[in-house]
């Protein structure tokens, strides 16, 4: 429990904006528990409120890729796999001019 506060104080650490001086401050002294209960009365609101903005802009990343990537449908992408699968399972030719069935 205590490592895994520790990662998420000193990931929340990194990714504000303060300047560099404030976040070796901030690093030195989450070191000890008190320290992190410090940080946490501190600046715990706007740990969540980080978080809270990264959700958001992972969202709006999300919808975004979806839209450029074609926007389809399941039903588009299920019914374009299934025409997939139905020229697969059909017998395939040949690229002779004859066009014979391939054994």
């Amino acid at each position: 429990m205590w490592i895994w506060l520790l990662i998420v104080v000193f990931s929340d650490i990194f990714r504000t904006m303060t300047g560099g001086f404030a976040k070796a401050i901030w690093c030195s002294s989450v070191i000890s528990v008190l320290g992190v209960l410090i940080y946490l009365i501190a600046r715990g609101g706007a740990c969540t409120s980080g978080r809270a903005a990264a959700a958001r802009q992972q969202k709006a990343f999300d919808t975004y890729v979806k839209q450029a990537a074609g926007g389809q449908s399941d039903v588009d992408a299920l019914s374009k796999l299934a025409d997939l699968k139905s020229r697969a399972s059909s017998p395939m030719r040949s690229s002779s001019p004859e066009g014979k069935l391939l054994s």
